[in-house]
């Protein structure tokens, strides 16, 4: 179980993801997303400071992981639930706090199509974050555009 996020019991960490992704990339994304409606909430520096934590990336302050001069690599995880994972981590990030920002979805579809995901499934799951910005998403809702998605 996730013991930073105990909301978001369905998120858990992969170590596979960092075998093919840095620590360092995946927060810099997340950076870049929390920023990308021009402020970052304290929510939004806390969910990546849990993050951080959570893959022992601690030790990196927010500064050095905003002055990371990286991009998602090309050669993301080929797992698809370590890419899903990271997707979590985006659209989570972007219901911190509670405000979601054109210019966050724009951000979520970049990753989610470089990730390998279909806009739709990726529109369908901001869809219910939006919906649910202000409480507590059933894991069952986000499994269901997924299983819809891929079979």
């Amino acid at each position: 179980m996730n013991t930073f996020f105990p909301r978001y019991k369905f998120l858990r960490v992969n170590e596979l993801i960092f075998d093919t992704m840095k620590a360092q990339e995946l927060l810099h994304i997340l950076f870049r997303l929390s920023s990308a409606d021009g402020q970052i909430a304290q929510e939004e520096i806390s969910f990546i400071v849990g993050i951080a934590k959570q893959i022992g990336a601690d030790h990196l302050t927010l500064d050095d992981i905003k002055n990371q001069n990286v991009e998602l690599s090309p050669d993301y995880p080929k797992e698809e639930k370590d890419r899903m994972t990271i997707l979590y981590y985006l659209l989570f990030l972007m219901k911190a706090d509670k405000h979601i920002d054109l210019e966050e979805k724009k951000a979520i579809y970049h990753y989610g199509f470089k990730l390998g995901f279909s806009e739709l499934m990726v529109k369908e799951m901001i869809e219910i974050i939006e919906s649910k910005k202000d409480s507590k998403i059933p894991p069952e809702e986000l499994l269901q555009i997924i299983i819809r998605h891929n079979n």
